[in-house]
C-alpha cells in the first residue's frame, strides 16, 4: 500500500486482508496501524457485530423451521449473540501468562467471603470464575453449608442463585430460618413452635426477605440454569451459583 503512495489505514488493510481478522490484529499489535484511524476500527466492529447478528436471525428461522434444535437452545445462542459474547482463543505464552498473573497480585480483586473463618482462611474467599465443588458423605451438612455460604455472599457481595434440585424452597427456608433464630428445623417444618418462637422466626422472616438469594427448583437442564442466570445479571447482577446437587 505504502509503495503504490496510500496509507495503511484499517479500511485499506480490511480491504486486502481475510476476514477473520487475525492478520489484521497482528498488524496493528506491530504498531503499522496508526491510532488515528480508531474511528475505522469501531465502524469494522460495528458491521462485525450487525454480521452476527443478521447470521444468528437467519440461523434462527431455520432452526424454528426444522425443529432440529429445542427453544432453550435457540433462546441461549441469540442471547450469547446479543450480548456480544465471543469465543476466545484461550492459547498464550508464558510470557503473557506471567503478565496476567502480575496483575492479579498487584490489583485488588473483590472476594466473596463464606464467612467461615476457618475456609475464608485459608481460600481468601472465593472470586469470579471460580468453580467449587463441597464434597462429602451423605447426610453431613453439604447443603446446610453451601446454603450458609450462599446467604454471607448474598448479604455481603450480592445476589446468589440457587438451584436446588433435591430439596423444596420451602425446606430451604426452613434451613435458613433454623441458622439465623437456632430453632429446630424439625419444629419449623412440623409447625411445632411455641407463641413466642412463632414470634422470633417472624421476626427472622421479616429481616431475611430484603436478601437478594433468589432459589428455582425447575431447571433440569445447563440451559436453564444458564437463562436464569443471564436474566439476574442483567438485572441487579450475580455474584455466586450453588447447584444442589451436581450430579442432579
Amino acid at each position: 500500500i505504502v509503495s503504490e503512495g496510500g496509507v495503511p489505514d484499517l479500511i485499506m488493510l480490511s480491504t486486502i486482508l481475510p476476514e477473520d481478522g487475525s492478520l489484521l490484529i497482528e498488524a496493528m499489535g506491530k504498531g503499522i496501524v496508526t491510532s488515528s484511524y480508531v474511528q475505522y476500527e469501531e465502524k469494522l466492529i460495528d458491521y462485525k457485530r450487525r454480521r452476527a447478528v443478521e447470521a444468528m436471525c437467519m440461523k434462527t428461522i431455520q432452526s424454528l423451521q426444522t425443529g432440529m434444535d429445542s427453544v432453550d437452545e435457540i433462546m441461549s445462542e441469540c442471547k450469547a449473540v446479543l450480548d456480544g459474547q465471543v469465543t476466545k482463543d484461550e492459547n498464550s505464552t508464558l510470557s503473557d501468562a506471567m503478565k496476567g498473573l502480575y496483575e492479579e497480585v498487584t490489583t485488588e480483586t473483590e472476594r466473596c467471603m463464606t464467612g467461615i473463618s476457618g475456609v475464608d482462611g485459608i481460600t481468601g474467599g472465593f472470586k469470579g470464575g471460580q468453580f467449587v465443588v463441597i464434597g462429602a458423605r451423605p447426610g453431613v451438612g453439604k447443603s446446610a453449608l453451601a446454603t450458609s455460604i450462599g446467604m454471607n455472599v448474598a448479604r455481603k457481595s450480592g445476589p446468589v442463585l440457587m438451584v436446588s434440585l433435591e430439596m423444596s424452597k420451602e425446606e430451604i427456608a426452613a434451613r435458613i430460618v433454623a441458622a439465623d433464630t437456632e430453632l429446630s428445623v424439625d419444629k419449623i417444618s412440623l409447625g411445632k413452635l411455641s407463641q413466642v418462637e412463632m414470634q422470633i422466626m417472624e421476626r427472622s422472616m421479616k429481616s431475611l426477605s430484603g436478601i437478594p438469594f433468589e432459589i428455582i427448583g425447575n431447571a433440569r437442564t445447563p440451559l436453564q440454569v444458564r437463562r436464569k442466570a443471564i436474566e439476574m445479571q442483567h438485572g441487579d447482577g450475580l455474584k455466586m451459583i450453588i447447584i444442589d446437587y451436581i450430579q442432579l
